[in-house]
């Protein structure tokens, strides 16, 4: 009886991997190698700054001719330089873009109403997207030093709420 059952169960596995094996060289669909090649020039950081989700969609872009070979911005001009070698291209040099938030919100930020409510920016920033003028900003009361305390040490400056 058990060796029947181990028997059956051993020539269904061996089936299955007969036919994944067929089924996988039938419905192979062959990939430009640059493709691969562009990725690993990649930061891989999956950071969407160029606006694409991912580094690999980024790779299939720049190869497919949707996008140029500077998408990059978070691996900047070496990188370009290493999409552009791999494509046969050549890149100019630019100016590295830098994002800055004009606003920084705690005590700084102008106030639209006095929030009288839970002391916790998610409860704050679900009534008008909080208290502050700047909607992306710190609201200042701490949550996030209360959460992330716990997680890694790290020295609190408290000069944001000022």
């Amino acid at each position: 009886m058990i060796t029947s059952s181990a028997l059956l169960l051993l020539g269904l596995g061996f089936s299955a991997a007969v036919i994944l094996s067929v089924a996988s060289r039938l419905l192979y669909i062959e990939e430009d190698p640059r493709i691969r090649d562009v990725e690993m020039a990649l930061p891989g950081a999956n950071c969407g700054g160029c606006g694409l989700p991912g580094c690999a969609a980024a790779a299939k872009a720049i190869v497919e001719g949707k996008a140029p070979a500077d998408v990059c911005i978070a691996g900047g001009m070496d990188t370009n330089r290493m999409v552009a070698e791999v494509m046969g291209l050549k890149v100019e040099y630019k100016e590295p873009q830098i994002a800055m938030v004009r606003c920084i919100g705690g005590k700084r930020a102008d106030q639209l109403y006095i929030y009288e409510g839970a002391q916790d920016c998610r409860a704050q920033a679900r009534l008008y997207e909080g208290s502050k003028q700047c909607t992306l900003g710190c609201l200042g009361l701490g949550s996030c030093v209360k959460r992330y305390a716990l997680l890694k040490p790290f020295t609190w400056d408290r000069t944001i709420y000022r």
